[in-house]
């Protein structure tokens, strides 16, 4: 993936976290409070200014309730399709060759929060 291509995907990752953010009515500082983040940084994530890390993204689909999938955006470049299509059977791969279904996928995430918060 190309540095333009990066910061198109955070741009849109950021766009659909602060949509499913909104969609749950959370203002920026509650969910900041909730996932372990300054209000600051959530502001620069949904910019797509700022990458967030794996254990915030985690714990912020935990409390947003919603499915990963629903965060992964499509890469674009000038070949969107070649891009989409590979980028898509990678996803697919991975979910068929490590879980039954998205709904378990989701139950191991929050357990793997969960878990990862009780130990501290």
């Amino acid at each position: 993936m190309t540095k333009e291509e990066q910061h198109i995907f955070y741009k849109q990752l950021g766009r659909k976290i602060c949509t499913a953010r909104k969609t749950a009515n959370m203002k920026q500082e509650y969910l900041a409070l909730q996932i372990g983040l300054t209000r600051t940084s959530l502001v620069n994530i949904e910019q797509g200014n700022q990458r967030i890390q794996l254990h915030a993204l985690l714990a912020l689909i935990s409390v947003l309730e919603i499915d990963i999938i629903d965060l992964i955006p499509e890469i674009i470049n000038s070949k969107p399709q070649e891009l989409n299509w590979n980028f898509e059977k990678n996803i697919s791969k991975e979910i068929d060759q490590n879980f039954e279904d998205v709904k378990q996928t989701r139950e191991k995430l929050k357990n793997f929060y969960n878990l990862t918060q009780n130990k501290k």
